[in-house]
């Protein structure tokens, strides 16, 4: 054999035992390497879509029992008082009502069992907490009113403070006003029937039933509006007709 075959030879048995040793080595790696295991286009997708949030939730009733939703003749009555008569019956005020003077501002959110107003009744505490109160002259505007209102109405409802003031703030935010009712306008000339028609088609699923206007001398001073359990307008068992006669005065600006 010539020294360039023996060379040659010699070359090929170096090669063959390099590509022995690798093969071996990557099979020792590969035995420690874990399995990734993929996701199916399932779950992939259940990854990519997450759920929608649920839809709100009624404010949490308090410790003290509430009757469920449905229960007869139960529910809540919205007095919401009308800021121009308001304001010229209590010249002076500088409560945020009057100052300027607001259009209708809730006033009153009163309990109803057994078809009536729960209200002067002796347990509970006598005064909101501050954190509260600040919280409820946002939409309420007359500091005096509302401490007034809940020593009569709130603490008689069944609720805490906090749940208290959260359904009168969801009551508040639902409710819109005609805009030929406003406070920057001329003192108006409307009949009861009218005015309440008005304000029921200026919001959704709201019956004319479930309303009713109170007056001092034939000048509106509030309207009310019934409300289910959950916080829903209702017909059935609607407050009282009211004492408006059939034509009333709307106060205006002074």
């Amino acid at each position: 054999m010539s020294r360039l075959s023996a060379a040659a030879v010699a070359l090929s048995c170096v090669f063959s035992l390099v590509s022995s040793m690798t093969a071996t080595a990557d099979d020792d790696a590969g035995a420690n390497i874990p399995a990734i295991e993929l996701p199916s286009p399932a779950a992939s997708d259940a990854t990519a879509a997450p759920e929608p949030p649920p839809p709100e939730a009624a404010p949490a009733a308090s410790a003290v029992s509430v009757p469920a939703s449905g229960s007869s003749g139960s529910g809540w009555i919205a007095r919401f008082f009308w800021s121009p008569q308001y304001c010229d019956r209590n010249r002076g005020s500088r409560e945020p009502q009057c100052a300027p003077v607001q259009g209708f501002v809730l006033r009153d959110l009163i309990r109803v069992r057994d078809g009536k107003p729960v209200e002067g009744c002796s347990s509970g505490p006598m005064l909101l907490s501050p954190r509260i109160l600040d919280q409820m002259l946002q939409f309420t505007r007359n500091l005096p009113e509302t401490r007034a209102s809940w020593r009569i109405y709130g603490r008689c409802s069944g609720l805490s403070e906090i749940d208290y003031a959260a359904y009168a703030e969801r009551v508040d935010r639902r409710v819109w006003w005609p805009p030929a009712f406003s406070p920057e306008l001329p003192d108006v000339e409307i009949t009861a029937e009218a005015l309440l028609a008005a304000v029921a088609a200026a919001n959704d699923t709201l019956p004319v039933e479930a309303l009713s206007t109170h007056c001092r001398n034939s000048v509106l001073e509030s309207i009310d509006m019934r409300f289910d359990d959950n916080l829903n307008y209702v017909a059935s068992g609607s407050p009282p007709a009211g004492n408006c006669k059939a034509k009333i005065r709307v106060r205006g600006k002074r």
